[in-house]
C-alpha cells in the first residue's frame, strides 16, 4: 500500500520545501520505507519514512537561499544513481 500517490497529498512543509521534481524523489523514497516498515508502529514509521525521504530528497538537490526552496541538481537521476539511493534507503533501516 502506498501512503502518498500524488504530490497533493503531501504534507504542506513538503510541498513548500522542495521543488515538484524533488516531491515526486521524496513520494518514491517514502513509499519504499512505509511498505519496508510495515511492522512497526504508526508514529514512529511516520517520523522514520520522513526523515529518508527528505534526506534522498536532499541529496539531488540544492537549496534557494533566497527563497529556502531546495530544487533539483542540474545533473540527471541516472538508473545507477536510483540504486545508489536504494542501497542508501534500505542500510538506513
Amino acid at each position: 500500500m502506498l501512503f502518498y500517490t500524488t504530490i497533493a497529498n503531501l504534507p504542506n512543509d513538503v510541498k513548500s520545501g522542495l521543488s515538484p521534481h524533488l516531491q515526486e524523489v521524496y513520494i518514491w523514497a517514502f513509499n519504499r520505507i512505509w511498505k519496508e516498515c510495515n511492522k512497526s508502529p504508526f508514529e514512529r514509521k511516520m517520523k522514520m519514512a520522513h526523515n529518508i525521504a527528505w534526506n534522498e530528497a536532499k541529496k539531488f538537490s540544492k537549496k534557494d537561499r533566497a527563497s529556502g526552496k531546495r530544487s533539483a541538481q542540474k545533473r540527471t537521476m541516472t538508473k545507477s544513481k536510483l540504486r545508489g539511493a536504494q542501497n542508501s534507503i534500505f542500510s538506513s533501516i
